[in-house]
């Protein structure tokens, strides 16, 4: 890592820990964390869902 990275993290806990922080930005770079997840937008989500609902594609 050095001065002027961007790290992008996902919302795994651990990522959110004020540690890690400290630690990237200690050496110059910035963190930008992605968006929650929307399950509306979760592919998988919607197969469960068509799944649950009978509605298979077939």
């Amino acid at each position: 890592m050095w001065s002027g990275a961007i790290v992008v993290m996902d919302n795994l806990r651990v990522h959110h820990a004020e540690r890690v922080r400290v630690a990237i930005e200690s050496v110059g770079a910035k963190v930008k964390s992605l968006p929650p997840l929307s399950p509306d937008l979760s592919r998988k989500a919607e197969g469960r869902r068509q799944e649950a609902e009978g509605n298979t594609g077939s």
